[in-house]
């Protein structure tokens, strides 16, 4: 039969009774803990979302309600623009990532292409962008004028919207008092919360 020495007990007693005393804050209720002892430990550990239970969310940005919503605003800009200088137009609508006008007196199509370019800004992102527009203008005929999104702008205004949400979402969650949340970047249009 195994021997242990008596001061051997003793001492592995101790340890788990003051382990115990230690982590007795975790096992009962905030109310008991406040009325303990002062010289008795009252700190809990506080868990993590994974030992909350946590959650693991996937969100979702809608980049087409952000793109027709951009379409929207040129179309209310070159309206404004245009009626301010007096230039006659029909058929100004937006479709997909273009939008596109008919300007009625051919005399005032300089002027009217000229509003345009003036609508249209010059992306100042990078070095190598220098001059690059949000839209390109095309001019198919016939007093038509199509502006259409590029693709630098798209992905520029992807970045920019799932960059913003991602704030948002942090924000959101920092005022619940979450500890240690994670929120990254899934994809080009996802946001991960853990």
């Amino acid at each position: 039969m195994l021997q242990i020495p008596t001061w051997s007990k003793v001492l592995t007693g101790l340890i788990l009774f003051f382990g115990l005393l230690i982590a007795l804050p975790n096992a009962l209720p905030s109310n008991i803990v406040a009325r303990m002892p002062g010289w008795l430990p009252t700190n809990s550990v506080s868990l993590g979302l994974d030992l909350q239970g946590g959650s693991y969310l996937l969100l979702e940005v809608e980049l087409d309600a952000v793109q027709k919503d951009k379409l929207e605003s040129l179309v209310s800009d070159i309206r404004s623009g245009v009626r301010k200088a007096r230039i006659g137009y029909t058929d100004l609508q937006g479709n997909g990532d273009a939008v596109s006008v008919r300007v009625l007196e051919h005399a005032r199509y300089g002027d009217a292409k000229t509003i345009l370019k003036g609508l249209n800004p010059a992306v100042g992102g990078t070095v190598l962008s220098v001059g690059a527009r949000d839209y390109d203008l095309a001019e198919p005929g016939n007093s038509l004028l199509v502006m259409k999104m590029t693709d630098a702008y798209k992905t520029e205004t992807q970045s920019e919207i799932v960059n913003q949400s991602i704030e948002v979402v942090r924000r959101r969650i920092d005022e619940m008092g979450t500890r240690e949340p994670t929120i990254e970047r899934q994809g080009d249009d996802r946001i991960l919360v853990q």
